[in-house]
Protein backbone atom coordinates (compact mmCIF):
# COMPACT_ATOMS: atom_id res chain seq x y z
CA UNK A 1 0.00 0.00 0.00
CA UNK A 2 1.57 3.71 -0.91
CA UNK A 3 -0.03 6.72 0.55
CA UNK A 4 0.67 9.81 -0.70
CA UNK A 5 -0.13 12.38 2.21
CA UNK A 6 1.86 15.84 1.63
CA UNK A 7 2.54 17.23 5.87
CA UNK A 8 4.13 20.38 4.96
CA UNK A 9 0.98 21.61 2.83
CA UNK A 10 -0.93 20.31 5.67
CA UNK A 11 0.71 21.94 7.86
CA UNK A 12 0.62 25.03 5.97
CA UNK A 13 -2.95 25.09 5.78
CA UNK A 14 -3.63 24.58 9.23
CA UNK A 15 -1.04 27.96 10.04
CA UNK A 16 -2.53 29.66 7.39
CA UNK A 17 -6.10 29.12 8.46
CA UNK A 18 -4.42 29.95 12.01
CA UNK A 19 -3.35 33.22 10.24
CA UNK A 20 -6.93 34.31 8.94
CA UNK A 21 -8.77 33.46 12.01
CA UNK A 22 -6.26 35.92 13.71
CA UNK A 23 -7.59 38.53 11.26
CA UNK A 24 -10.89 37.52 11.08
CA UNK A 25 -10.87 37.84 15.04
CA UNK A 26 -10.05 41.49 14.62
CA UNK A 27 -12.21 42.30 11.88
CA UNK A 28 -15.52 41.34 14.08
CA UNK A 29 -14.56 43.15 16.96
CA UNK A 30 -14.10 45.96 15.01
CA UNK A 31 -17.37 45.49 12.96
CA UNK A 32 -19.30 45.08 16.18
CA UNK A 33 -17.44 47.64 18.45
CA UNK A 34 -19.14 49.90 15.62
CA UNK A 35 -22.81 48.20 14.90
CA UNK A 36 -22.94 48.49 18.84
CA UNK A 37 -22.23 52.35 18.60
CA UNK A 38 -25.04 53.06 15.96
CA UNK A 39 -27.64 53.83 18.19
CA UNK A 40 -25.69 55.13 21.81
CA UNK A 41 -22.86 57.03 20.43
CA UNK A 42 -23.08 57.92 16.56
CA UNK A 43 -27.39 58.34 16.53
CA UNK A 44 -26.74 57.37 12.70
CA UNK A 45 -29.93 55.09 13.38
CA UNK A 46 -32.29 55.37 16.68
CA UNK A 47 -35.75 54.12 17.41
CA UNK A 48 -37.43 50.53 17.87
CA UNK A 49 -35.91 49.23 14.96
CA UNK A 50 -32.53 50.02 15.79
CA UNK A 51 -32.68 48.77 19.12
CA UNK A 52 -34.01 45.18 17.42
CA UNK A 53 -31.26 45.44 15.54
CA UNK A 54 -28.68 45.95 18.00
CA UNK A 55 -29.67 43.19 19.91
CA UNK A 56 -29.72 40.97 17.37
CA UNK A 57 -26.08 42.23 16.41
CA UNK A 58 -25.41 41.46 20.75
CA UNK A 59 -26.98 37.66 20.22
CA UNK A 60 -25.01 37.20 16.80
CA UNK A 61 -21.69 38.12 17.89
CA UNK A 62 -20.96 35.43 20.37
CA UNK A 63 -22.04 32.86 17.19
CA UNK A 64 -19.75 35.00 15.17
CA UNK A 65 -16.61 34.60 17.41
CA UNK A 66 -18.21 30.85 18.27
CA UNK A 67 -17.22 30.06 14.66
CA UNK A 68 -13.76 31.77 14.17
CA UNK A 69 -13.15 29.57 17.10
CA UNK A 70 -14.32 26.55 15.58
CA UNK A 71 -11.83 27.15 12.68
CA UNK A 72 -9.15 28.01 14.63
CA UNK A 73 -9.51 24.50 16.70
CA UNK A 74 -9.52 22.79 13.22
CA UNK A 75 -6.64 24.41 12.11
CA UNK A 76 -4.48 23.28 15.23
CA UNK A 77 -6.32 19.95 15.10
CA UNK A 78 -4.92 19.64 11.09
CA UNK A 79 -1.15 20.74 12.23
CA UNK A 80 -1.21 18.39 15.37
CA UNK A 81 -2.29 15.50 13.03
CA UNK A 82 0.37 16.66 10.17
CA UNK A 83 3.19 16.10 12.97
CA UNK A 84 1.72 12.26 13.87
CA UNK A 85 1.92 12.10 10.85
CA UNK A 86 5.67 12.69 10.40
CA UNK A 87 6.82 11.29 13.74
CA UNK A 88 4.45 7.43 12.48
CA UNK A 89 6.10 8.08 9.32
CA UNK A 90 9.75 8.61 10.88
CA UNK A 91 9.23 5.24 13.00
CA UNK A 92 8.09 3.07 9.84
CA UNK A 93 11.43 4.20 8.37
CA UNK A 94 13.25 3.11 11.08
Amino acid sequence: MNLNIDTQKMRECGNDLLMLTIELNTLFTELFERLEKISDVSGEWVGLSANQFISQVKVDKVQYFNLNNSIAKEAKLLINASDELDAYISKLKR
